[in-house]
């Protein structure tokens, strides 16, 4: 089975976007409507309790709890309208950029498509959330089980010992526990981060058939990542050394930063001011060039680690 170049990998998304400067063109346009538009929807339903949290009335535990769910009944329709966002545009967003990797003639519409690709992206992530969710609860499960185990321990044990080694134990053993608990959650997030391209390539939803194909590969495959997310750290820098010197222009001076932060969202007129709107034509900019680069090193990887793969059945080493 094919290898891949960790930094070639990395680097498919700014590649992508090199090669087809029109398609980053669409992409900045389209990025720019659908943020302008969650916006503004966002103001419709939930403007002013949104400028109220931002006034200070964010929902404590010392609050009134009448009050909490006051306000938690004026956002809920604001998280409702955003998690079906994320379910409708996630799938395509995905099966966009392996399409631009993995098909990269079929360009049209900046790769964009509503069809079976991205119907079995839907799949795929409801998979995942609920794949994500029983292992969540296992975890949780064996960490209040092993914490109960402790603490008898300690209970028995701090009669003859001293009550703060006890008690530092306790707490190295807790956190070397959480510490295998992450490793171990980064590891199965590299082994299976091929999901999304290998069901797009086989037109199956398959979850674990990421798991084969990445046996032996974690390191480089991690490193890939790691270099990744480097490159976002770079772009947002970037990003942030434009956009503050223009908010702090147009605004009058560094103190309008905060309006950008916590802008009034009472009404439409209010929200769209100019910084606003500048912000949201900047944040379409970032946005075209983050997600490829984001989201396209996956489906580079598995093109490069199937070149041996005929008919369903890997010919390589796997």
């Amino acid at each position: 089975m094919g290898g891949f170049s960790v930094t070639e990998a990395a680097l498919t998304g700014f590649r992508i976007v090199r090669e087809r400067p029109r398609i980053a063109l669409f992409w900045i346009v389209v990025q720019f409507f659908v943020s302008a538009g969650f916006a503004l929807t966002m103001v419709e339903i939930a403007g002013p309790a949104m400028t109220k949290l931002y006034a200070g009335g964010m929902m404590t535990a010392s609050r009134d709890p009448a009050q909490n769910l006051a306000m938690f009944a004026q956002l809920a329709p604001m998280y409702g309208l955003i998690m079906v966002l994320t379910l409708v545009v996630y799938p395509i967003l995905y099966a966009a950029m392996n399409r631009a990797v993995l098909r990269p003639a079929e360009d049209g519409f900046g790769y964009f498509r509503l069809g079976a690709d991205e119907l079995k992206q839907f799949g795929l992530f409801v998979l995942m959330f609920l794949v994500g969710m029983a292992a969540y609860l296992a975890i949780v499960i064996c960490m209040v089980i092993v914490s109960v185990v402790l603490a008898v321990i300690a209970g028995v044990l701090i009669h003859g010992a001293d009550k703060a080694v006890v008690a530092g134990v306790v707490g190295l053993v807790m956190t070397l526990l959480v510490m295998a608990a992450f490793c171990g959650w980064i590891f199965v997030w590299v082994r299976l981060s091929l999901a999304s391209a290998f069901t797009f390539a086989t037109g199956k939803i398959n979850l674990f058939g990421s798991w084969a194909l990445t046996r032996g590969r974690f390191w480089p495959m991690l490193s890939a990542y790691l270099l990744t997310f480097v490159l976002f750290l770079v772009m947002w820098i970037i990003f942030l050394a434009i956009m503050l010197p223009v908010d702090a222009a147009l605004g009058g001076g560094l103190g309008a930063l905060g309006a950008v932060m916590h802008p009034n969202m009472s009404s439409l007129g209010a929200y769209l001011s100019p910084v606003i709107v500048v912000n949201m034509m900047l944040g379409a900019v970032f946005s075209a060039f983050m997600w490829p680069v984001l989201l396209t090193p996956p489906a580079a990887i598995y093109q490069r680690l199937t070149l041996d793969w005929v008919g369903g059945v890997f010919q390589g080493d796997a």
